[in-house]
């Protein structure tokens, strides 16, 4: 058996729209990120970035329901793009401050602002698959043993006979 690294490389090499750079992307998991930094989340946006994060509305359909945009909701939107924007990139590297260029790490202000929209869009799963995600083949039950007057029945099964 051939043991490699590489058999768990779920990166994608890409040409971002408006910089044209070329970066290499990987989906991240968006639920797990919020997840470790849910105590930063608004209480009001909580259900709505859950619903963008699951696939359930596109980024213009959340974007149309946050009435609410005051400068914690704004803050944490923003905090929350970046954050998706930088666990996504694989090359190069995304790091806070302080970034060695040289070896391939840049800070997120180094991203133009509509390669960071389209880079969080893409991150973000799909309605479509979700939808195949969370549909599974129903498999038939099997029928158990029930206990009938005190006493365990099984179920009468259909039985080969050997010649």
């Amino acid at each position: 058996m051939t043991r490699s690294a590489e058999s768990f490389k779920r990166s994608e090499t890409i040409t971002l729209p408006k910089s044209g750079l070329e970066v290499e992307l990987r989906k991240p998991d968006a639920g797990r990120l919020l997840a470790q930094k849910a105590k930063t989340v608004p209480q009001l946006l909580t259900p709505m970035v859950m619903d963008l994060i699951e696939g359930k509305v596109t980024q213009d359909e959340f974007n149309e329901h946050i009435t609410d945009s005051t400068v914690d909701n704004m803050a944490f939107m923003s905090a929350f793009q970046d954050m998706i924007v930088a666990a996504a990139f694989v090359w190069p590297v995304v790091v806070d401050k302080n970034p060695h260029y040289a070896n391939g790490e840049i800070v997120i202000e180094d991203l133009q602002p509509e390669d960071r929209a389209w880079v969080f869009q893409w991150a973000l799963p799909q309605e479509a698959e979700v939808k195949a995600a969370q549909t599974f083949p129903v498999k038939p039950r099997k029928r158990m043993a029930n206990l009938q007057n005190g006493k365990i029945v099984f179920p009468k099964t259909e039985r080969s006979v050997r010649d």
